[in-house]
């Protein structure tokens, strides 16, 4: 299959800066009654609104100390020309992430590619990953994996950043009993924050390097709120009863891009969820003894 995916993938990276944006980390605050994860217990009224169910998990989980997570990614590209089905790319792991620290370690297998298992470490912020037992550093700006410390961001400007969001039936996961929220993001607002902008910059100057003018990065802010209004986008949010702790997450994205003979456009769709099963576990994460600097395809 030949894939035409520079919007797409510019696109994609973009609502990658964007997740981080809406997810940077929260302050702490008190601890009361814990539960078996050393988690607080906390209450709300039954008739709570979606928007205060969503302030109070944002502070709540950025008080941990700690997490599991499980991850999901999926991208569905539909066929195109003489192309009779869609193809999908499907990436699963699961791993550990220490929030003061910033270290994670994660296992992430890529089912379509027989299977294909490889590691990523983030420590002390670099990023290192495994391919066939040799482990792999980043160069500077790149990452690997999602960020999981940036799950959630000040509360006083968290729910600016959506169109809407709403109060679904309440649902268990794994066991728990949880708030079901769902929410539209609001990209006007959300490409105007100093970190978007930021990441904007710094991408574009690593594609052509020289400077980069105001007026010109307004003008790549602009095309980007374009091609974003082109994206759907919506946010799944699942949030402990007992703890308002996040216990998972869900998106899902919607892009158009021409096909590769430039004759239709093609809707490309791409999933990710994440689970957090337990919080407050232990997390032993070193670098690498031997890392060579990735240079590219091996």
């Amino acid at each position: 299959m030949v894939l035409r995916g520079n919007h797409v993938m510019r696109v994609l990276a973009l609502f990658l800066a964007v997740l981080a944006a809406l997810t940077a980390a929260a302050g702490c605050g008190g601890k009361s009654a814990s539960t078996g994860e050393g988690l607080p217990k906390r209450e709300m009224p039954e008739n709570a609104t979606p928007q205060k169910i969503m302030l109070e998990a944002v502070k709540a989980t950025g008080e941990v100390n700690s997490l599991e997570f499980k991850m999901d990614y999926t991208i569905l590209i539909p066929p195109s020309g003489t192309e009779l089905k869609s193809a999908t790319l499907h990436m699963q792991g699961d791993g550990v992430f220490d929030i003061p620290t910033g270290n994670s370690h994660a296992t992430v297998t890529w089912v379509e590619w027989n299977e294909f298992q490889t590691e990523y470490i983030i420590y002390e912020g670099k990023h290192y990953f495994k391919v066939y037992n040799n482990w792999y550093e980043m160069p500077a700006g790149m990452t690997l994996g999602p960020d999981v410390g940036e799950m959630t961001r000040n509360t006083s400007e968290y729910l600016n950043n959506f169109q809407t969001i709403n109060r679904m039936d309440d649902e268990q996961v794994n066991g728990r009993d949880c708030y079901h929220i769902a929410m539209v993001p609001n990209f006007e607002n959300i490409l105007e924050q100093p970190e978007v902008r930021d990441f904007i910059k710094q991408s574009v100057l690593a594609e052509s390097g020289g400077d980069l003018s105001d007026e010109k990065l307004d003008e790549k802010i602009e095309q980007y709120k374009q091609d974003l209004q082109k994206t759907g986008v919506n946010y799944e949010y699942w949030i402990d009863k007992e703890t308002l702790t996040m216990r998972r997450t869900y998106y899902k994205i919607e892009a158009k891009a021409p096909s590769a003979d430039n004759k239709e456009t093609r809707t490309f769709q791409i999933i990710m969820e994440m689970a957090f099963p337990k919080y407050n576990v232990p997390v032993n994460v070193s670098r690498p003894e031997v890392a060579m600097q990735w240079k590219g395809t091996p």
